[in-house]
């Protein structure tokens, strides 16, 4: 049985800082969407409470798809096994 190792997911702030937008930017992507040529299109995040705050948590597949989707075209790297590798693939 193969298994995969565990890659933590990223953090609104890790995305912002990625894009060189605000958390507030990203969380609006999340809970509302952005426009793009008349279609929204929403960041697809886990939502958790802690300590009744919201914080969401976004695996790297769903961040490159959503930057896909909106036409970026820096992308992060990922690996041959999908971004299992434990290593960050954001460089």
């Amino acid at each position: 049985m193969r298994t995969v190792p565990f890659v933590r997911p990223l953090t609104a702030r890790e995305c912002a800082d990625y894009m060189g937008f605000t958390t507030e930017w990203i969380r609006r992507a999340i809970v509302d969407g952005v426009t793009v040529k008349g279609v929204p299109v929403h960041l697809q995040a886990e939502t958790l409470e802690i300590n009744g705050r919201r914080t969401y948590r976004v695996h790297m597949d769903q961040f490159t798809d959503f930057l896909q989707a909106i036409g970026w075209k820096h992308l992060p790297k990922r690996s041959s096994s999908h971004g299992s590798s434990g290593q960050d693939t954001t460089t």
